[in-house]
């Protein structure tokens, strides 16, 4: 099981960006992280970042991140993308972003 407390910049962008109403102000999930990296502190974006490499460096499979991605984000649908891959392209977005 997969803490909130060990990851808190995750889930503060899980809960800031990814809520229920985010396909209203954007329309794919590579915008919704190029929104995060514009509107938010370089450090939040950075702590994002490396919550992000640590949840996806944990010995897991894809079924506990995508658990914890349902818990903590109201606008995450596994039936679109599971966890692993959702966390790696908002990790790999945000990187790019950050460049």
């Amino acid at each position: 099981m997969i803490s909130d407390d060990d990851y808190p910049d995750a889930k503060y962008f899980m809960e800031a960006y990814f809520h229920q109403n985010w396909i209203d102000f954007q329309n794919t999930y590579e915008d919704l992280a190029d929104a995060f990296v514009r509107e938010d502190e370089p450090e939040r974006i950075a702590r994002v970042r490396a919550d992000m490499d640590r949840l996806l460096s944990l010995p897991v499979d894809a079924s506990v991140l995508t658990g914890w991605l349902a818990k903590v984000a109201d606008g995450y649908s596994p039936d679109d993308i599971d966890g692993c891959s959702l966390l790696e392209l908002f990790r790999d977005r945000i990187a790019r972003s950050m460049s």
